[in-house]
């Protein structure tokens, strides 16, 4: 399977083409996907450092990374960890992440073909395994879950970082890109953790309101600010994004 001809077909295009935004939100190569995008982008560092924050807790994790793309991240994430492998539906996006990590020096990140429901021979155990923006893409998550479980070690924590569809204009952002129309479509938060909740137990839901696309400071940080006035209520489920932490069972 290893994902749709459609999505396979979608990232392709884009990495190939440097595809540029062609709406108000931010899908094209430059603003999104270009794995050298920190060096230019103070503030997504620092978002992915206190992300890091969240997720690498001893400093020591082997970490599967799932739906990795470029790897963008991967110069703040590299240090924090013993090692990464990362993996993803497009040859595309993995040579252009090969190309920033030799670029860089870093050494404890692999990348390889494969996808969410289809790893691969990745190795393991993994302290950690994460998904940056990918369950909404996954198409049989039941699959998803028989394939990550036995991937981690025992007591091993599933990090997922989505999009909060539940927020107006992040559904609003997935209604316009064809890709992430699609997946707004077939994705249902609930029903899809109603199948992670078979093997994992849930241990903590924390709202973000970063917003990663590049956008103009007048726009981005009053949004941002408004968001983040919500999190002390209960009305921070309508935040931008949210991550979920399960822990093996």
């Amino acid at each position: 399977m290893l994902g749709s001809r459609l999505q396979r077909e979608h990232y392709r295009d884009l990495v190939l083409s440097r595809r540029p935004t062609r709406s108000l939100f931010s899908c094209g190569w430059e603003e999104r996907f270009d794995p050298f995008l920190l060096d230019n982008r103070p503030e997504l560092a620092r978002f992915y450092r206190e992300f890091a924050d969240l997720l690498f807790t001893r400093g020591d994790e082997r970490v599967l990374d799932v739906g990795c793309g470029t790897g963008l991240y991967y110069p703040v994430f590299a240090p924090r960890v013993a090692s990464i492998v990362g993996i993803d539906i497009s040859p595309e996006m993995l040579e252009a992440g090969k190309g920033m990590l030799n670029s860089k020096g870093i050494r404890n990140v692999e990348l390889r073909l494969g996808s969410a429901e289809e790893p691969g021979p990745v190795g393991g155990p993994f302290d950690l395994v994460m998904g940056l923006d990918v369950v909404h893409h996954v198409e049989d998550v039941p699959r998803m879950v028989s394939a990550l479980h036995p991937l981690l070690a025992s007591s091993g924590r599933l990090a997922l970082l989505e999009p909060n569809i539940w927020n107006p204009l992040m559904f609003a952002a997935h209604l316009i890109p064809r890709e992430e129309r699609l997946a707004l479509l077939r994705h249902r938060r609930s029903r899809a953790f109603r199948h992670i909740a078979s093997r994992f137990r849930l241990e903590s839901t924390v709202y973000l309101n970063h917003i990663t696309s590049r956008q103009p400071g007048w726009l981005a940080r009053p949004i941002q600010a408004f968001f983040r006035t919500l999190e002390a209520t209960p009305l921070k489920v309508l935040s931008l994004r949210f991550l979920v932490i399960w822990r093996k069972v």
